[in-house]
């Protein structure tokens, strides 16, 4: 069970790196500046995968349904901004990371961490 505390501790750890980035993102693209941010993007997106896999066992728990809307939310909203890049379209992409990507983000980050508590507890 000691393997699954030092687990859950990390996924937390790099969830928060990622909102600091998507942060940092927004605040880019506020500035104009979107190319400048596709390769933190694709970072971001790294590390949600990172995180997406050791947690598919949480994920198929059968009380964790706000987890798995939350998961789906923002995957829809990383979809949406990964389309904005693709066209180029900044002020797309601002919206987007703003009122989309950063709450559905948060909101998946607090399920996650949740979700995650009874494994940091044991």
């Amino acid at each position: 069970m000691e393997y699954m505390y030092e687990v859950a501790g990390q996924i937390i750890e790099l969830s928060q790196t990622i909102k600091e980035g998507l942060i940092h993102i927004n605040e880019k693209m506020d500035e104009g500046q979107l190319k400048e941010t596709l390769y933190l993007f694709e970072d971001v997106l790294e590390a949600f995968s990172s995180i997406e896999i050791p947690i598919q066992p949480v994920l198929q728990a059968d009380n964790m349904d706000e987890l798995q809307g939350a998961t789906a939310e923002l995957k829809k909203s990383l979809e949406m901004l990964a389309q904005a890049f693709e066209a180029n379209d900044l002020e797309k992409a601002r919206a987007e990371i703003s009122q989309s990507l950063i709450p559905a983000y948060s909101r998946w980050q607090s399920e996650l961490e949740q979700s995650l508590k009874a494994y940091r507890e044991s």
